[in-house]
């Protein structure tokens, strides 16, 4: 049986694309399948719940990142360091940080899955998802539709992480 790995960074009622694909693969009995999502927001956790219940076969992985989070503070006041660093001496560091704090609570939660592949549903859980699948020589998946390299012609920071993220890992 094979198994699979699926990480985005939002609810998962934020996520009708994923929930449509996790609905499919729940069909087909060959897959063992996981889910590892941020929960940020009280209310969206009701939906989240309703979602979970009715793909009963399915592992899911919530990673807790609500606002007052002391881990959540930490990594998002690095980020904003790393945002300083770069808009003060253009030099932009540690771009998986900077793209998205919740980086170092995804990639120990991929550590510990022993997926034969590994599903990376948006732009930010890319780099963790991939970086595990190398490290344990497994596959790594990414949704095309997350391509997002060109979408403006902007030279701002965001734009700058999105192609050096999308460089790195695609």
């Amino acid at each position: 049986m094979r198994k699979i790995s699926i990480s985005t960074t939002t609810h998962l009622c934020n996520n009708p694309r994923l929930v449509k694909e996790l609905s499919s693969l729940f069909a087909l009995s060959e897959y063992k399948i996981e889910v590892n999502y941020f929960i940020f927001d009280n209310k969206k956790t009701q939906y989240d719940k309703e979602i979970i219940n009715g793909l009963r076969n399915i592992k899911f992985n919530p990673i807790i990142w609500y606002r007052k989070n002391p881990i959540r503070l930490f990594w998002g006041l690095i980020s904003k360091i790393l945002n300083i660093i770069h808009q003060r001496l253009n030099i932009s560091l540690w771009q998986e940080q900077q793209i998205f704090p919740g980086y170092f609570e995804l990639y120990p939660t991929l550590k510990n899955s022993d997926a034969n592949i590994y599903h990376g549903h948006n732009l930010v859980a890319l780099a963790a998802v991939v970086q595990v699948s190398r490290q344990k020589g497994k596959v790594a998946i990414f949704d095309a539709e997350d391509f997002h390299r060109g979408e403006t012609h902007s030279s701002n920071l965001i734009n700058k992480l999105i192609i050096a993220i999308e460089n790195k890992y695609i």
